[in-house]
């Protein structure tokens, strides 16, 4: 069947097919990359999520950690390195926050945020509480304070009374 073609048909006809090959090999090639650059995008917003959610548990726990050093030692200091540390925390949550638009991930993704809502409610009820005790130890030592005072008052009197008895 092919003897009736000429030689230069059956080679146009050849690179016409290596042709028609190279295009489906293109097109599969070309397809496959796509479809590898849309799972790559979809790990990399589940791991900027999981990246991000692991930063807020690392700050939860120093937090936590600043609030006792803060129980042991009653400083100011305390305070200041809590509050860098809610700052931080919500800068990570604004960062985390419009990864979960992700369509492609909506139904996984919704379990993770519901996960990291009850997270941050869970830690605003420590800030709460935390800030609760602060108030409480500052009225303590404010007390304290003039209990001191009152004491060495009466201290001083009393002394002066013995020195003008004797």
């Amino acid at each position: 069947m092919l003897n009736k073609f000429k030689i230069g048909t059956k080679l146009i006809a050849g690179f016409f097919l290596i042709l028609l090959l190279l295009g489906v090999v293109a097109v599969f090639g070309f397809w496959g990359l796509s479809q590898s650059a849309k799972a790559t995008a979809k790990v990399t917003v589940v791991t900027d999520i999981q990246l991000g959610i692991l930063k807020i548990c690392g700050l939860t726990q120093d937090a936590r950690l600043v609030a006792t050093y803060g129980v042991l030692y009653r400083t100011e200091k305390y305070r200041t390195d809590r509050a860098k540390i809610d700052q931080e925390i919500e800068e990570m949550h604004k960062n985390i926050e419009p990864l979960f638009q992700n369509k492609d991930l909506k139904e996984t993704l919704n379990e993770i945020k519901q996960v990291l809502d009850r997270m941050l409610v869970s830690y605003q009820g420590f800030v709460e509480k935390d800030e609760k005790w602060y108030e409480i130890e500052r009225t303590r030592k404010e007390r304290l304070t003039v209990l001191v005072e009152k004491a060495e008052f009466i201290v001083k009197k009393l002394g002066d009374l013995t020195t003008n008895i004797v």
